[in-house]
């Protein structure tokens, strides 16, 4: 009983309500003060950032929040907490797609893929076994 209380008046506040209502805050005021002055570059994506965060968290936490919390289907229940555990693939994916995370990312998977099949060459072509 005591746990259910902590849980519906702090904890689901904490992670749902609050992450939620501040970002929708200042996506509305990214917003308004661009739309107020001339619009440049930066303020330009400083509004595409907190729009493409109010949409993951919106996307991904609402029917998570509604399968696992409202309804009470086993089954969907599980699918709810799979569906939110799947929010930082997506939140990756999403800004992997800006162009100067997407410059700065390439250098490094290309790195990489150079350096293991580099590895897998010394070794001839073996899979490393440790």
């Amino acid at each position: 009983q005591t746990s259910t209380i902590f849980h519906w008046c702090f904890t689901l506040p904490l992670m749902l309500v609050v992450p939620v209502l501040l970002i929708g805050w200042y996506s509305c005021l990214a917003h308004r003060s661009v739309g107020i002055v001339m619009v440049s570059a930066a303020d330009r994506s400083i509004v595409i950032f907190f729009r493409r965060l109010l949409f993951i968290l919106l996307v991904m936490w609402a029917p998570a929040g509604i399968t696992i919390w409202v309804l009470t289907d086993r089954d969907l229940t599980f699918w709810g907490g799979l569906w939110s555990h799947i929010q930082g693939i997506v939140s990756a994916t999403i800004y992997v797609t800006k162009a100067d995370i997407w410059k700065e990312f390439m250098p490094c998977a290309c790195a990489l893929q150079w350096q293991t099949s580099h590895e897998a060459r010394a070794q001839g072509n073996r899979p490393r076994l440790d």
